[in-house]
């Protein structure tokens, strides 16, 4: 059968392929880069490997599980007892500074760490943030690109590994398992003076 219209269907296989690749490449870039604020704002959030505006770099945040049954988990599983912060270039990052929040599966906001001295997990002695717990980590990266833990205590300390680059923040009392850590988010912002 011969085409009467004058398009050649070659062409349209081509152009349809080509529209299908742009829009899982976009949606791809899109998904990478979620922004909650504005465009001009210098805080945004995210999961994952993070590009942040403030200081264009990436920064990856890892999970640090505890022994299984130690610190308040049953049997098997394993408390929360940090977060390792990868990637992070102090230099760029200069005047910067970053809090980190932790949600459950349910996505409530949890506390980190208690501060209360008492060894247990939120699920068996409740948890009130800013009584007896905290719910954010905030790192400051001053003029000097000096990466510190802000109002370090003896409930949450910050230590860096200087062959690897990695910042490691330790909580003495965690609050919940590991596994029940359903997402991390990270804003940043400009470091008050």
């Amino acid at each position: 059968m011969e085409n009467t219209s004058g398009i050649n269907p070659r062409l349209v296989k081509l152009y349809s392929g080509i529209a299908v690749l742009a829009a899982v490449g976009l949606g791809s870039i899109f998904a990478a880069s979620i922004s909650i604020n504005s465009v001009h704002s210098s805080a945004e959030f995210g999961q994952g490997v993070y590009k942040i505006k403030a200081c264009d770099s990436f920064v990856r945040l890892n999970l640090i599980s505890g022994a299984t049954g130690t610190q308040g988990a049953p049997a098997g599983l394993s408390a929360l007892r940090g977060i390792s912060i990868v990637s992070l270039d102090p230099k760029a990052c200069k005047n910067t500074t970053f809090t980190i929040n932790a949600f459950d599966s349910s996505a409530s906001q949890t506390p980190f760490y208690r501060t209360d001295g008492v060894s247990a997990l939120c699920m068996h002695d409740p948890c009130t943030p800013g009584l007896n717990s905290q719910n954010d980590l905030k790192v400051d990266i001053d003029a000097h690109s000096v990466v510190t833990l802000a109002a370090p205590d003896d409930f949450h300390t910050m230590t860096l590994d200087a062959k690897t680059g990695i910042y490691t923040i330790t909580f003495a009392q965690p609050t919940i398992l590991a596994n029940e850590i359903g997402r991390l988010t990270i804003q940043s912002g400009n470091l008050a003076s």
